[in-house]
This record gives structure tokens, C-alpha cells and sequence, in this order.
């Protein structure tokens, strides 16, 4: 039972990009994560008087009674926390100078290539000289953190992922096979 994402990290095992010390910083982000999303819903899930109180300071309330501190409990649910995703997700852009959001599909994708361009010969040596730059329409892979040496774009939406490799000429993922992507990369074996 595994997915893309389990595959991606396994090939970070790979014995040709093995790093201890990189294996245990994500081990220790992922154990981090997963301890705060915890205690996340658990503050969010229990009835908490400390919660429920800074939530009613908020709304400029003065003395809470128990009756106030049930109405608000009762309205920390998963639609309420959907409307404030949303305000938050739009605040963030708004905050942001370009109006910029880089989305966790975008991120993975990111991994994703980079574990792909990582069994190549031609990049597993520089591999963190691969970076990426997102813009408002398209989110590009990049080399030195330079526009002008693009590896690869991806534009998001629609429900849809439309992958523009970069090289002699620009494929687009529904253009180009497996075959070609590989020698564009210089991938011996996958």
C-alpha cells in the first residue's frame, strides 16, 4: 500500500545521494510536523477553556458564562475552520508583496523533480545548486536560482498539472514520453 509520495522518499535512500545528516533533519521536521498537528487538533478538538476565552476577547467580549463558553465551543467545527482557512489563505496573499502563494503541490512537485534530476549523472553531484521560483501564473525549477537557467515549469489549476520541460525545445508532459524526458534529463536508468 504506497503512494508517489512513498516512492519519492525512497529514493532518497538511493546509495548514490545517502545523507545522514539530511535523513535526520527531515526526520526530525517530520516528527516536529507531526507533533504539532497533534496538539493542533487537540486544542481545537477538546473543549478548552483557554480557547474558548481568547476566542470571546477576541469578539470584545467582557465575562463569559458558561452558556457563551458552549455557543462558542459548538461553533468550532470544521466548516468554521474551512471559512477561516480560507480568510487566512487570502490574507497571506494579500500580505505577500506579489501576491505570491507557494502551495504544497507546488513543493512536492518541486521534491519530485529534484529526486528525479538526482539519479542523473549530470546533476547528482550539484543537486542543491536546483532551485525553484514561483511566480503569479507558473512555478519554475531553476539552476543557481536563476531564471534563465529554467530546468522546467509547472502552471497548477483547473484541478489540473501541466508539466513544460525545458531543453533544445519546450515539451509540455502531454507532448513528450517517458523516453524523451529521460534523455532531455540525461537519465541512464530509472
Amino acid at each position: 500500500d504506497y503512494d508517489d509520495y512513498d516512492l519519492e522518499f525512497l529514493a532518497r535512500f538511493f546509495k548514490l545521494n545517502i545523507s545522514i545528516k539530511d535523513i535526520l533533519e527531515e526526520a526530525e521536521e517530520i516528527h516536529f510536523l507531526d507533533r504539532f498537528n497533534d496538539s493542533f487538533f487537540d486544542v481545537i478538538s477538546k473543549k478548552d477553556d483557554g480557547l474558548i476565552k481568547l476566542i470571546f476577547n477576541e469578539m470584545g467580549g467582557k465575562r463569559i458564562s458558561a452558556k457563551v463558553s458552549d455557543k462558542i465551543y459548538n461553533l468550532v467545527n470544521s466548516i468554521s475552520l474551512e471559512q477561516v482557512l480560507d480568510k487566512l489563505k487570502s490574507k497571506e496573499s494579500a500580505d505577500n508583496k506579489r501576491g505570491i502563494v507557494t502551495t504544497s503541490d507546488e513543493i512536492k512537485a518541486f521534491n519530485i523533480i529534484k529526486t528525479i534530476l538526482s539519479l542523473s549523472t549530470k546533476f547528482k553531484e550539484d543537486i542543491e545548486r536546483i532551485t525553484f521560483i514561483d511566480y503569479k501564473n507558473h512555478f519554475s525549477v531553476v539552476l543557481d536560482d536563476n531564471k534563465f537557467k529554467g530546468i522546467c515549469s509547472i502552471e497548477t489549476g483547473n484541478n489540473s498539472i501541466k508539466l513544460d520541460i525545458w531543453g533544445d525545445k519546450k515539451y509540455s508532459i502531454n507532448q513528450v514520453t517517458w523516453v524523451r524526458t529521460r534523455k532531455i534529463f540525461g537519465i541512464e536508468s530509472v
